[in-house]
């Protein structure tokens, strides 16, 4: 078909349109024909300039007044959620637990968790959970950190309801310590998305939870290997955990201009890294016999520094650009790096506890 065939059949369909429309037209009762035109007359006398001209004229009046308004709330809101934020942002890796110069025979593995769980919650606002009221509500780091040492907690809690050398009681406290921490940590007063009614907030069941590790210390604890083993299995699971969440925040958005996600993933990792450092620091001093036994001790004080300085670790601004960047870092590969040296740490130390049981 060429165009002029085209353009001719075009025409004629329009032609046969406006005939149709003209005809419905003038099947219009006629009622309805009168309404239109009354409705058309009163929208012609209808007096726009004059409400206009009213509306300016009330606007010059008050806009002085809206003005001091809106400079009231302006700073009102900037005092209250900007440098309340930075005054209630507290993401520091001190002060960390000081082990007693004697050792005791209770678990320092649960002091430093009781220890951790005080400085989150009491010392410092425990800011997840914190609803739009609070200036804290526009933090987005701190939470992140704060979710993570929580978690370390958690995890290790976990490993220590597995030891063997433990009465019926320490059995009993470590369970409900695990069930304490295993809370959703954004619970303020109001039960989880999707339910309604009251429910107890992050902060009151955590607090319970170190109530039961601090009843569980009240009795002795005598360190072994096979508890040794069991908390080793844990760590090395946990840093895997962390180690393919970077890697797949890497792959999946590395290559965005702007990933608004890397940090909520690096300040968490931070957090557990901190936390895991305490902790282990504590459980060096617990099974300080089997390490010197074992001739681990080489490899514990490296796992000791790569957990410091994957805690330590604190770029400005975190950054998660292409691997093949001139112009950006990718901090979540530095973090990953630590990670992955105490990894190896780990599974040397399996390894080695492992040759000397076989012999």
């Amino acid at each position: 078909m060429d165009i002029s065939r085209f353009f001719a059949l075009l025409k004629e369909k329009f032609i046969l349109f406006a005939r149709f429309s003209k005809q419905q037209k003038e099947r219009w009762p006629a009622f309805l024909r009168q309404k239109a035109k009354i409705l058309q007359k009163k929208l012609q006398n209808f007096k726009f300039k004059k409400i206009i001209s009213f509306v300016k004229k009330i606007s010059k009046k008050i806009s002085d007044s809206w003005k001091f308004v809106l400079s009231a709330v302006f700073c009102f809101l900037f005092v209250y959620y900007i440098l309340g934020s930075l005054w209630v942002e507290d993401i520091n890796v001190t002060p960390a637990y000081t082990l007693p110069k004697e050792k005791s025979d209770k678990l320092e593995m649960a002091n430093t968790m009781s220890f951790l769980i005080d400085r989150e919650i009491d010392s410092k606002m425990w800011t997840p959970n914190l609803p739009f009221v609070f200036p804290a509500y526009i933090l987005d780091n701190m939470p992140n950190f704060q979710i993570g040492v929580i978690s370390s907690v958690r995890d290790t809690t976990g490993a220590i309801k597995h030891f063997a050398n433990q009465t019926p009681e320490q059995k009993e406290h470590i369970k409900q310590a695990d069930e304490f921490l295993r809370y959703p940590p954004n619970i303020w007063l109001m039960s989880r998305k999707g339910a309604f009614g009251l429910s107890p907030s992050s902060n009151a069941q955590y607090r319970k939870a170190r109530r039961e590790l601090r009843k569980y210390n009240k009795e002795k604890y005598t360190a072994s290997a096979a508890d040794f083993t069991v908390y080793l299995k844990r760590l090395d699971k946990s840093l895997r955990r962390l180690i393919q969440k970077n890697d797949s925040q890497i792959i999946e958005h590395s290559s965005q201009i702007f990933d608004t996600k890397a940090d909520d993933v690096f300040y968490k990792t931070r957090g557990y890294a901190f936390g895991a450092w305490q902790i282990a620091l504590s459980a060096g001093s617990d099974f300080k016999t089997i390490i010197v036994d074992n001739d681990i001790y080489t490899e514990w004080t490296y796992l000791l520094s790569s957990l410091q300085k994957a805690a330590e670790f604190s770029p400005i601004m975190v950054r998660n650009a292409e691997l093949d960047s001139l112009f950006g870092a990718n901090h979540l590969i530095v973090q990953n790096y630590y990670l992955e040296r105490a990894l190896v740490a780990v599974i040397r130390i399996q390894n080695k506890i492992q040759e000397k049981n076989a012999y």
